[in-house]
């Protein structure tokens, strides 16, 4: 009898398993055309990148200090740059916004960022040891910043000694500092980020950037147009 109801009930779960389930449809939305607000610059498409945000990430995000938004895995990391690169496979430094960084003490406990004079934001204001500390100052101070805990336990001070020159002096020795918080590589790495800007926001946290935030490199924002709310993830 115990076996008897033991497969009537392993065919009832069968039963349910493999019948139609009702499933109530919904009419898609129809395509919507994003249209600028504005023209855009006209380019050559060689010379254009276009970013896609994923559904579940705050569209418009340029910021790296937004919160939430920040992400090392899309698109707009294109538009953030650090002091140095690693190259993984030349198993050497790049420098990049910093010409150099180099520990001035046997004991790891001082360490001199000299900046490359040419490095410039987007807006075309210079890269200066103000950004530099203004960076640094905020990852010591802000708790929603991904790198606090390591600013925190490690840095006692971020100096500026000129406008190319920043001496950052160490609670601790901090021989793996430079490489492991201050050179970008695989997903680890600060970028550094504009004062005058962030300070301009009141609530940088809260401030997204869009197209206004000064970007690095060749990248240059041009706009960043909001999908139809009907497409905005739930």
């Amino acid at each position: 009898m115990a076996k008897l109801k033991l497969l009537a009930a392993a065919f009832a779960a069968l039963a349910l398993a493999v019948s139609p389930v009702a499933v109530v449809a919904q009419d898609a939305a129809p395509a919507t055309e994003i249209t600028p607000s504005s023209p855009l610059p006209d380019l050559p498409r060689s010379e254009e990148l276009i970013l896609g945000w994923s559904i579940t990430s705050p569209i418009g995000v340029t910021n790296p200090w937004a919160i939430p938004g920040y992400t090392h895995q899309e698109g707009n990391v294109l538009m953030w740059e650090p002091l140095m690169y690693f190259g993984i496979f030349s198993d050497k430094e790049i420098p990049w916004l910093a010409d150099s960084m180099e520990y001035t003490t046997s004991d790891f406990t001082k360490l001199e960022i000299k900046l490359n004079k040419d490095a410039k934001w987007s807006d075309g204001t210079p890269v200066t040891s103000a950004d530099v500390v203004y960076t640094f100052e905020g990852q010591m101070q802000n708790e929603k910043l991904p790198y606090h805990a390591h600013f925190d336990q490690f840095v006692a001070s971020a100096t500026a000694v000129d406008e190319l020159t920043v001496e950052v002096t160490f609670k601790i020795p901090a021989p793996r500092f430079k490489f492991e918080v201050l050179t970008e590589k695989f997903d680890t790495g600060i970028p550094i980020v504009p004062k005058a800007w962030m300070e301009a926001q009141g609530d940088y946290n809260a401030a997204p950037g869009r197209h206004r935030y000064p970007a690095f490199g060749p990248l240059r924002p041009g706009r960043v147009e909001r999908q139809p709310e009907d497409l905005q993830p739930a």
